[in-house]
């Protein structure tokens, strides 16, 4: 699924033409890179907490940036969502059946 997949969902839900489902989800975007950059940690009830860490740069490597910066996502599911979607979720690799 990519962001057309989702402004499509979006207008489908909400009757709304695709451009105004488009800014919509901008907006979202926006607003969850706004509070990263603010170093805020930002939680999607039923779906999971982004936050934002900077690790120390590893010795011989080479980096673009000064501070590597990482955007940590802690999802809340499989619990918290419905189990057809659940049981549609790919196994481990080396999971036994």
């Amino acid at each position: 699924m990519d962001s057309n997949d989702i402004v499509r969902r979006i207008s489908a839900a909400c009757c709304l033409p695709t451009a105004e489902a488009r800014l919509i989800l901008d907006v979202v975007f926006q607003s969850v890179f706004a509070a990263a950059a603010n170093g805020e940690e930002i939680s999607i009830r039923g779906f999971g907490k982004f936050s934002v860490k900077s690790r120390p740069r590893e010795e011989g490597t080479k980096w673009i940036v000064s501070e590597p910066v990482v955007i940590h996502f802690t999802p809340y599911w499989p619990d918290m969502l419905a189990p057809a979607i659940v049981s549609a979720k790919p196994k481990k690799l080396g999971a036994r059946t």
